[in-house]
């Protein structure tokens, strides 16, 4: 069983499933989408995250008890290549996503052709977006109330920038 076979099974089509992608913000829902993307053989993955794993992340977070004070990318990239340990291994990048002197970040978004915002913060969707060198990028998070979650993408040309889409989202 492999990529390939994981993709069939999960009804995605090949066309269009390998490129190369960032997911930034690697928590509660961050996590949970790694690992289904990885599970379902959807993209290659670079992770980015400055944070680190607390014991109470384990609540929602799909790292084990044994991972607490690691980097959350390198317990997420360890899941995955558990996962799917003959295959390409996603990169672990911690550092923040917003951090363009770090040169790991640089390369992780000029070679992707996705980049998911999945963290808590504000300055990833709005700063990013503005960048021209930026690829297609979309925001995912749950309303503070923690009973919504939202999805706000870019059109593939990035005519409408994240940061457009999110101020329309809130107004």
């Amino acid at each position: 069983f492999n990529p390939a076979d994981a993709r069939k099974a999960s009804g995605v089509n090949h066309e269009g499933a390998v490129f190369e992608g960032v997911i930034a913000g690697l928590g509660a829902l961050g996590s949970c989408l790694a690992e289904l993307w990885c599970r379902s053989g959807w993209g290659q993955w670079t992770y980015v995250d400055d944070d680190i794993l607390f014991p109470h992340n384990l609540v929602r977070h799909t790292a084990r008890d044994w991972q607490i004070g690691w980097p959350k990318v390198d317990a997420v990239a360890r899941m995955a290549n558990l996962t799917w340990p003959t295959c390409t291994k996603p990169k672990a990048v911690a550092a923040k996503a917003t951090n363009l002197k770090n040169v790991q970040v640089q390369n992780a978004i000029s070679d992707a052709q996705l980049l998911i915002d999945a963290t808590t913060t504000l300055e990833v969707p709005r700063d990013l977006s503005d960048l021209d060198t930026s690829p297609r990028m979309t925001s995912a998070f749950f309303t503070p109330s923690g009973r919504d979650s939202v999805l706000l993408m870019e059109d593939s040309s990035r005519k409408v920038r994240l940061h457009s889409i999110e101020a329309q989202y809130y107004r």
